[in-house]
């Protein structure tokens, strides 16, 4: 989950929480009213919702002590979802290098496989090749006893009789 999504959560969260409130403080205001004194007098200020206004001071203390107290919640659940983003990139990683690691070691099987076929092959062409070569010497050699003997038997066939 990338820090966007968390900060969307935690502000969805912050939202339900203050709707929640609202809603929990609308049953209970109506039923609240600010009286000042004047004159000796006890005089009715505001009922209700207009009561915020008269009593600002209250109402500015209350929305900063619902906010300290609703702020560490959303700090633990923007950790919540990091960790839980890390813990799931993490396992994507993990993965992520176990699959190469097996596609490096099935690479490596085949290049071996590959170079001991090519090491075959060189080792059955170089005995060809000396096959050749003894042959081809063999060949020589029976060319040269022949020419050899060839010359034997003119130079027998030379000599007057």
């Amino acid at each position: 989950m990338s820090k966007t999504d968390a900060l969307l959560t935690a502000a969805i969260l912050a939202a339900a929480l203050a709707i929640g409130g609202l809603w929990l403080i609308d049953g209970w205001i109506d039923g609240q009213g600010w009286v000042v004194l004047t004159g000796g007098k006890w005089a009715m200020a505001a009922t209700g919702w207009p009561l915020l206004r008269q009593a600002w001071p209250l109402s500015l203390a209350g929305g900063i002590f619902s906010a300290s107290a609703l702020y560490p919640v959303l700090v633990w659940v923007a950790r919540r979802q990091a960790e839980a983003s890390l813990a799931s990139r993490m396992a994507e990683i993990e993965a992520g290098a176990a699959k190469a690691r097996t596609d490096r070691e099935n690479t490596l099987a085949k290049a071996a496989a590959e170079a001991n076929q090519a090491h075959a092959e060189a080792a059955e062409a170089k005995t060809q090749a000396n096959i050749a070569q003894k042959q081809l010497e063999s060949a020589e050699k029976r060319r040269k006893n022949a020419a050899a003997a060839n010359a034997r038997l003119r130079k027998k066939n030379a000599r007057p009789a």
